[in-house]
């Protein structure tokens, strides 16, 4: 994943499995300031630190739902620096603004040609269980693709 994400430019990469070493990173990286954004998909102990890995008026745009579901609690004490806190699921803008939805996704699709491909890794259907393993680790890039065959 790091030769990946070097490869594309950037210039600093952590890994987020291991939280109290990944704020070191980030703010090793940032000269203690910390980022102005945070896309997050992780859970539990990752928020607060992610929070605090935030500048001053910084923004956390969250696309996982796991912590929603689970009703869990984050404190407020880091939003007295005027951060914002917003979540990014695209489920509920197709339900909610499907309109609003289509635009963007055709946004997307138009400068789609234009992004670097990601690579992908196949498993026949009767390995499902070796694919699920693998996605569990954590440690692909791109797309686990399963294939279930020709239907005759």
């Amino acid at each position: 994943k790091r030769s990946l994400l070097t490869s594309l430019g950037a210039t600093a990469v952590f890994d987020s499995r291991d939280v109290p070493a990944f704020e070191e990173g980030v703010r090793s990286a940032t000269d203690g300031e910390g980022v102005d954004v945070v896309l997050n998909s992780l859970s539990g102990d990752a928020i607060p630190v992610s929070l605090r890995l935030l500048r001053p008026f910084g923004r956390f745009i969250e696309i996982g739902k796991r912590d929603q579901y689970e009703d869990t609690r984050v404190g407020l004490a880091p939003f007295l620096d005027g951060l914002t806190y917003a979540t990014a699921h695209f489920d509920v803008l197709m339900l909610k603004h499907p309109d609003r939805c289509r635009k963007l996704l055709e946004e997307v699709w138009e400068v789609l040609p234009e992004l670097p491909r990601l690579p992908s890794t196949s498993f026949p259907i009767s390995e499902l269980s070796k694919a699920l393993e693998f996605m569990s680790k954590g440690v692909h890039v791109g797309k686990i693709l399963v294939e279930i065959g020709a239907t005759t």
